[in-house]
């Protein structure tokens, strides 16, 4: 499970606590005295043990660059932590340091700085939760209502691109909600025809309504179908890509609604002759 945001500070912590030397049971340097302290004295919803925190975390910058310690995983933390008090960093001010060199600050800024681009990160960021603790419910419904936020589809878009592909497709493949709720937002137009083919296929049986007649069976599938694609996709559309009518073709449902037969379901039947008529 993933840990909370101030276990895993205190997890990249850990190197400086375990490397610096002691004595008489407290640390040689104060600097990292005082950050232990900090860190063990730690209240949740107390603001000034958080204040104590950053200003102990400040003084330990130069061991930080000493044991190399990545930066980033400790600036995303910390802002979990702050906005829990309503507090901001300024980052900037924060990484200026007398003893600190300007390379270690230039790398924690910009690789801080490329973090907070990612989705992952900047999700766990705004929900005050760690990523894997976020319900599917709550997940979907942090996603769709930050679609318009400025920023949100740049990552959502660098992290499809970059990370993980299939983010959005294992969101609609969950379930029958799912998808309807996400192909009906703007996360739709993230989603390629290809993806959402596969999800139809894995949900099709869950649309599918008994009937005697297939033809009838077929066409009260498509019609519900296209509700759940919500607008700017349709089921026509999606056949009309190559990807995505190769996926599709497979179920016998679409081979019944590409077929002649299917098309001409509605034309009149001829009568047949009646005994004895005839030339």
């Amino acid at each position: 499970m993933s840990q909370d945001p101030f276990s895993a500070l205190r997890h990249s912590l850990q190197p400086l606590f375990h490397f610096e030397a002691m004595r008489n049971g407290k640390y040689t340097f104060a600097e990292i005295q005082k950050l232990k302290e900090a860190t063990d004295n730690y209240q949740p919803e107390d603001t000034a043990s958080f204040i104590k925190l950053l200003q102990a975390l400040k003084g330990a910058l130069p061991y930080l660059e000493k044991w190399k310690v990545d930066f980033s995983d400790i600036r995303t933390n910390m802002e979990i932590l702050a906005k829990d008090q309503n507090l901001s960093i300024n980052w900037s001010i924060f990484l200026r340091h007398p003893k600190v060199s300007h390379k270690f600050q230039f790398n924690a800024q910009n690789k801080a700085q490329s973090r907070e681009l990612e989705l992952i990160p900047w999700i766990a960021l705004k929900t005050a939760k760690p990523f894997a603790e976020l319900s599917q419910v709550e997940l979907i419904e942090f996603l769709i209502k930050n679609c318009d936020t400025p920023g949100f589809n740049n990552r959502l878009d660098q992290h499809l691109k970059n990370t993980d592909p299939d983010f959005l497709l294992r969101l609609i493949l969950d379930s029958v909600s799912t998808f309807s709720q996400i192909c009906k937002s703007n996360l739709s137009l993230q989603l390629k025809d290809e993806q959402i083919a596969k999800a139809i296929i894995y949900h099709a049986e869950t649309w599918i309504k008994p009937h005697i007649n297939p033809l009838i069976q077929v066409e009260q599938f498509v019609n519900t179908l296209n509700e759940h694609l919500g607008t700017g996709r349709s089921v026509g559309g999606l056949l009309r890509n190559k990807e995505a009518k190769a996926i599709l073709d497979k179920s016998k449902y679409f081979q019944i609604y590409q077929s002649e037969e299917y098309a001409n379901r509605r034309a009149p039947h001829p009568r047949s002759p009646s005994p004895g008529s005839g030339g």
